[in-house]
């Protein structure tokens, strides 16, 4: 269904129509790129799965929800992530992680993830997902995923450059082609491809986006990391931190993702 939404500033007035999505259901994508090898399909049935670490820092935070009827993979367990009363920006979270033995230099990505019901939206970071580069050395995070504010309780899944260690040129990667607007509670069908620049320094780095099979982004022009960096994504992780200083949660929340499909060339 759509949502009008409308401005005013002083006499001036303006409108926008944007998507409100139905949950498809279904497997997960059929976006990926012809060509790539999967790596990892995670359907969150135990804990650990194979190829997967964690969770780190603070592991009660995760957990196998076994009875969750809702899944729309099919399978009713999913995982998920606990925001306690009172959890802010600097709190430690439940990480999982999957680290790609051959880094590929192109990536695709599919989950279903949701936010509860009582999603309380902060201000500042509110990241779900990282995929990280393979230069360790630098502590390279160049993409990360998450919710951006809408009209509570609307917003849309987003992207974000952050930059490595050595040279930050960090900017959000908004939708500049479809807005797909989603509701706290519902699930999401999200499918990302990244692909880095094709050279040291350069700016021809690629990031698509689909929800709900839309797409939603599509950038060609991305440097995601500075030239000294390897320019290949070495792991994926669930990394929710969520707040900024003096924001706190005040009842309990949580995210949730059902099945992570990862492939690569």
């Amino acid at each position: 269904y759509t949502l009008q939404c409308t401005g005013t500033s002083g006499s001036a007035q303006q409108s926008r129509t944007v998507t409100v999505s139905t949950t498809p259901t279904g497997s997960c994508g059929t976006n990926q790129p012809d060509g790539f090898v999967q790596i990892t399909d995670r359907h969150f049935l135990t804990n650990p799965e194979a190829g997967w670490s964690g969770p780190y820092s603070n592991p009660d935070l995760f957990s196998i929800d076994p009875d969750h009827t809702s899944a729309p993979s099919g399978d009713d367990s999913v995982g998920r992530h606990k925001y306690p009363v009172d959890f802010t920006h600097d709190s430690a979270t439940g990480v999982i992680r999957y680290d790609i033995s051959q880094a590929p230099s192109d990536i695709y990505v599919c989950l279903w993830i949701k936010l509860s019901d009582n999603w309380q939206f902060s201000i500042a970071q509110q990241k779900a997902i990282r995929v990280l580069d393979d230069s360790d050395a630098l502590g390279s995070t160049p993409f990360t995923f998450r919710p951006d504010f809408y009209s509570d309780p609307y917003f849309q899944w987003s992207g974000f450059v952050s930059g490595d260690g050595a040279e930050v040129f960090s900017h959000p990667l908004n939708p500049n082609l479809e807005q797909v607007v989603k509701i706290t509670g519902d699930w999401a069908l999200v499918e990302m491809r990244l692909k880095f620049e094709s050279s040291p320094g350069g700016s021809n780095g690629e990031f698509h986006m689909w929800v709900d099979n839309t797409k939603t982004h599509q950038y060609t022009d991305i440097q995601w990391i500075s030239a000294s960096a390897q320019r290949r994504w070495s792991s994926v992780s669930w990394d929710p931190n969520w707040g900024q200083e003096g924001e706190f949660v005040s009842q309990e929340m949580y995210q949730y993702i059902d099945r992570w499909y990862v492939s690569g060339n």
